[in-house]
């Protein structure tokens, strides 16, 4: 019978195991962490083109002081001035935050992919010292579907 506490159905054991398994990796998730944050701002950002190009191109709106100050009066006296200044953001935010995708992405995908090879190190090497007897009577095909594809 098993004693062990239990919390939300997961076994505290094998938690801490999975943490001190990760120790290795913190850094990088960390850095997967802080891309990840800015994806918000990025997405939040991606409608301030459009905002100008509908507000202060097509409609009589004055640009908004947030993005005034960053611009000459010459460019916001200029309609295809505002236009390619919009344009040239929209395209920017868009790279940006595809940037942010494709580096969390390789992050994630690094980091996963050496966790598991190191699993798999370590059940094989496991293997290594089981006993003939062992291996005789589970089959050999057993352990290696288990290091092949249990570990993820």
């Amino acid at each position: 019978m098993n004693h062990e506490k239990k919390i939300n159905g997961q076994n505290p054991k094998i938690l801490i195991r999975l943490i001190k398994e990760t120790k290795p990796f913190w850094f990088i998730i960390f850095i997967i962490f802080l891309l990840e944050l800015l994806a918000t701002p990025l997405a939040i950002l991606l409608p301030i083109p459009m905002k100008i190009v509908v507000d202060s191109v097509l409609g009589s709106d004055p640009v908004p002081n947030y993005i005034a100050f960053v611009l000459s009066d010459r460019t916001l006296q200029s309609d295809q001035a505002l236009l390619i200044f919009a344009v040239t953001l929209q395209i920017l935010g868009v790279f940006l935050g595809q940037i942010q995708f494709v580096i969390s992405y390789v992050l994630q995908t690094l980091s996963g992919e050496k966790l598991i090879l190191r699993i798999r190190e370590k059940l094989f090497r496991h293997v290594q010292r089981l006993s003939f007897m062992f291996h005789d009577k589970r089959g050999t095909a057993d352990s290696i579907y288990r290091i092949q594809y249990d570990a993820m």
